[in-house]
């Protein structure tokens, strides 16, 4: 049986919030596996306070950097996936709205867009 358009985009919607879910798990995880990682390097030994401060902060700076990073990539990946779920419903409902134009207008032109809403390439610059 074939699924319809809104069980397809309930579907898709819980993509997304399993995706993102996933990445605050994630992130969480991470911190929690820098901060042991930072704490095991000194067990056993005996430092200096100003030693396992320097530390810290150097765990402290990698870890936002790397989560810097990591957030990034995900809003990148987020970006481009939302262009193109705007692409194909802008596809998907242009039929209606050029019917609603021709009954508003039917002289009005067309301003020469394609159906997902690009630039006709015949406009681009070469």
């Amino acid at each position: 049986m074939a699924l319809s358009k809104l069980d397809r985009t309930l579907m898709i919607d819980q993509g997304f919030r399993t995706l993102r879910t996933s990445i605050r798990a994630s992130t969480v995880l991470f911190i929690f596996y820098w901060a042991f990682q930072a704490v095991e390097v000194l067990a056993g030994q005996a430092t200096d306070v100003s030693i396992a401060l320097s530390l810290a902060l150097n765990a402290l700076v990698t870890l936002k950097f790397a989560v810097a990073l990591g957030v990034t990539m995900a809003a990148a990946g987020w970006a481009v996936v939302e262009r193109y779920l705007r692409l194909r419903k802008v596809d998907y409902l242009q039929g209606r709205i050029r019917e609603l134009e021709r009954r508003t207008d039917p002289d009005r032109s067309t301003s020469g867009l394609t159906t997902s809403g690009r630039t006709n390439p015949k406009d681009k610059l070469k």
